[in-house]
C-alpha cells in the first residue's frame, strides 16, 4: 500500500515538471515541490506504520492482547479500509470476554463508518430492556434488523481472522438478530412472531435469560397459548437468573401467573426442578423430563399481583391477561378432564422424579455420556498459575499429545484463567494451531474457576459442532469465587461433560469443589501431587472420550 501512495506521488511531481514556464516561479515553486514531496513521504510512512500495527495485532495470542493491539491500530487508522475490519474483532473480542459496554461502543464506531453493519446492528439491539411498544419506532428497528440479517451472507471475513472463526461469528451474529426480532415483536404484542424468532434463538442459546423469559411470556399470551412450555421457559429464566434481584421479580411474576392459572405449589416446584437440569422443555406428549433434576426450590412466598418484569421490556396489558384467563375459565368448564394441579388434560405438568426415573434407577443418576466412539468438541480450560517451571514442561508435553491424537472429526480449543478469561485458541480441528496455543501459555495469577468453567461450557455448548462436548478443566480446586452450588451454575454448564484434574488440589475443600462440579454433569473428578500422575489421569479420561494417546 506504501509503493502505491509513493507511485501516485511522483506521478503527481512529474506532471507538476511538465508544465511550461515552470522556472520563472523560481525558489518558490522548488519549496512548493519539497513541501508536496515530504507530504507524501510522511503518507507513506504514516500509512505502513498502521498496516504494522494490524498485522501486529492479528498475530496476537490471546483475545486480551489482540484488543490492546487493535485499539493501538485505530487510533492511527483515520480512512484506512482495514478500519472496519479492526472494528469488527473488537467489537467481536469484547463480546467473547464479556464486555458488553465496550463493545456496545465500538460497535457505535462501527456503525457509523459501515451502516447496516450485520455485526453492529446485532450487538446494539441486545439491551431490549428500554425497548419501545410504539409500532412506528418497533416497526424501524424491525426493518434494520432484517436488512442486517438478510446482508449476514455478503459480510466481508476481516482481513486475518481464520475462516472456522469468521463462520463462528455469523452463526453467532445471526442468533443474536434472531433474539432481537423477537423481543422487538414481543414489545408490541405479536405474539405468533414473537415465537418464531425466539425458538430459533433459544434453540441456539439456551442460557440467555431475556431471550428464555421473552419465550416464556409469548407463550403465554394471545392465541394459541401453550401454557406448558410457557411456564417451563418462565421458571428457566427464573433459574438463569436466580441471586438477583431481577431473577426476584420474575420468580415472583411468574409464581403469580401460574397460580392463576391454576396451578398449585407443587406443580410449580417441579417446573423449577425441570427447567435447572435441561436444556430443553420435556416433551409435553409424555411429561418426562431428565432423570438427573435437581432439587427444586421452594415457591415464592410473595402471591401480590402485577406485572411481567421488564427483562424483555414487556409486560401483558391487563386486556390481554384478562381475555386470557377468561377463555382459559370458559374451557374448564367444557367438562374436560382436569389434571391434579388444575388444568385440562391438553397441558401437562412436569412429573416428579419420583414417576420418571425408571424402576430401581437412581433419583439423581446423570445423563448419559456419548459412546467413545462419537465425535468430541473439546475444551480444555488450564489455571496458569499451576504451570511453574517445575512441571510446565511436562503438562504442556501431555496436552499436546492428546491434541495431535484428535480423531477426523473432533475438534478442540485452549482456553487459559488466572484472574480473567483468555481463549488461547478457538475450536478448531488444526493440531498444529493448538500446539501453538498450548506453546504460548505462561503462567499469571489469579483464581477466576467458577467464572471461567461456565463461560467455557457455555461457548462449547453455543459453538461446537459435535453434539459430544467435554470440558477438561485442570485446576488446584482454590477458586477465589462463590460457590457453584447454585441454580445459575448448574444451568449455565448443562449439556457440557465436565471432567477435572485437580492438580496438588491437597484440601478437602478444593478436592470437594471439583467433584461437585463434575458431579452435575456426569463427568469425573481425578487428583494428582505431580506432572507424571497428572499424564495418567489426563490420558485416562481423554481415553473414554475415544482419543487414545500411544
Amino acid at each position: 500500500m506504501s509503493q502505491t501512495i509513493n507511485s501516485r506521488c511522483n506521478s503527481a511531481f512529474s506532471e507538476w515538471l511538465k508544465l511550461p514556464m515552470w522556472i520563472s516561479f523560481g525558489s518558490s515553486l522548488i519549496l512548493l515541490f519539497v513541501l508536496a514531496g515530504i507530504s507524501c513521504t510522511a503518507q507513506a510512512q504514516s500509512t505502513g506504520s498502521s498496516i504494522s500495527a494490524y498485522a501486529d495485532a492479528i498475530k496476537q495470542s490471546t483475545i486480551s492482547e489482540r484488543i490492546t493491539a487493535m485499539d493501538r491500530f485505530v487510533a492511527m487508522a483515520g480512512s484506512s479500509k482495514l478500519k472496519t475490519d479492526a472494528l469488527e474483532f473488537l467489537v467481536w473480542d469484547h463480546l467473547r470476554l464479556g464486555h458488553q459496554s465496550q463493545s456496545a461502543q465500538r460497535a457505535k464506531e462501527l456503525l457509523a463508518i459501515s451502516p447496516g453493519n450485520s455485526i453492529a446492528v446485532a450487538v446494539l439491539n441486545q439491551d431490549m430492556s428500554s425497548a419501545s411498544r410504539d409500532k412506528g419506532v418497533t416497526a424501524n428497528r424491525l426493518a434494520q434488523l432484517n436488512s442486517a440479517m438478510s446482508s449476514l451472507d455478503q459480510l466481508g471475513k476481516p482481513e486475518g481472522m481464520l475462516d472456522r472463526n469468521f463462520q463462528v461469528l455469523k452463526q453467532q451474529v445471526a442468533i443474536m438478530l434472531n433474539g432481537a426480532v423477537g423481543l422487538s415483536y414481543l414489545a408490541i404484542e405479536d405474539y405468533p412472531q414473537a415465537r418464531m424468532a425466539l425458538e430459533q434463538a433459544v434453540a441456539s442459546d439456551p442460557n440467555n435469560a431475556q431471550w428464555v423469559y421473552g419465550m416464556g411470556l409469548a407463550l403465554l399470551n394471545g392465541k394459541n397459548r401453550d401454557q406448558y412450555r410457557g411456564y417451563w421457559f418462565l421458571a428457566r429464566a427464573a433459574n438463569l437468573t436466580a441471586g438477583t434481584p431481577q431473577g426476584q421479580e420474575i420468580n415472583n411474576y411468574a409464581w403469580r401467573a401460574y397460580v392463576k392459572d391454576g396451578g398449585k405449589a407443587e406443580g410449580w416446584q417441579r417446573y423449577q426442578a425441570s427447567a435447572a437440569a435441561l436444556d430443553a422443555p420435556p416433551n409435553p406428549d409424555t411429561g418426562k423430563p431428565s432423570a438427573n433434576a435437581v432439587a427444586a426450590s421452594t415457591s415464592p412466598t410473595s402471591r401480590s399481583t402485577g406485572n411481567a418484569p421488564a427483562v424483555a421490556a414487556h409486560s401483558p396489558s391487563p386486556a390481554k391477561r384478562t381475555e386470557t384467563t377468561e377463555a382459559s375459565n370458559r374451557g374448564k368448564s367444557s367438562g374436560k378432564k382436569k389434571a391434579p394441579f388444575g388444568f385440562e388434560d391438553t397441558l401437562h405438568e412436569p412429573p416428579s422424579r419420583e414417576t420418571a426415573a425408571a424402576p430401581n434407577a437412581p433419583a439423581n443418576r446423570p445423563k448419559v455420556i456419548a459412546a467413545p466412539s462419537e465425535a468430541v468438541s473439546l475444551g480444555i480450560l488450564i489455571e496458569t498459575s499451576l504451570l511453574t517451571s517445575q512441571n510446565r514442561q511436562a503438562i504442556i508435553a501431555t496436552l499436546r499429545d492428546i491434541v495431535r491424537n484428535l480423531r477426523v472429526n473432533d475438534e478442540a480449543c485452549i482456553l487459559v484463567f488466572s484472574d480473567q478469561l483468555d481463549f488461547e485458541q478457538d475450536l478448531t480441528a488444526d493440531d498444529t494451531l493448538l500446539e501453538e496455543a498450548l506453546g504460548q501459555i505462561r503462567p499469571k495469577q489469579g483464581k477466576a474457576l467458577i467464572s471461567g468453567i461456565a463461560f467455557a461450557a457455555g461457548h462449547l455448548k453455543r459453538i461446537g459442532k459435535n453434539g459430544n462436548r467435554v470440558l477438561l478443566v485442570i485446576s488446584d480446586g482454590r477458586s477465589g469465587q462463590t460457590t457453584s452450588d447454585t441454580l445459575t451454575f448448574r444451568s449455565q454448564v448443562s449439556g457440557v461433560r465436565i471432567d477435572c484434574i485437580g492438580l496438588k488440589a491437597d484440601g478437602a475443600s478444593e478436592r470437594a469443589l471439583l467433584e461437585q462440579v463434575a458431579a452435575y454433569s456426569g463427568g469425573k473428578a481425578s487428583f494428582a501431587s505431580d506432572s507424571g500422575e497428572f499424564r495418567t489421569a489426563a490420558l485416562q479420561m481423554t481415553k473414554t472420550m475415544g482419543i487414545a494417546v500411544p
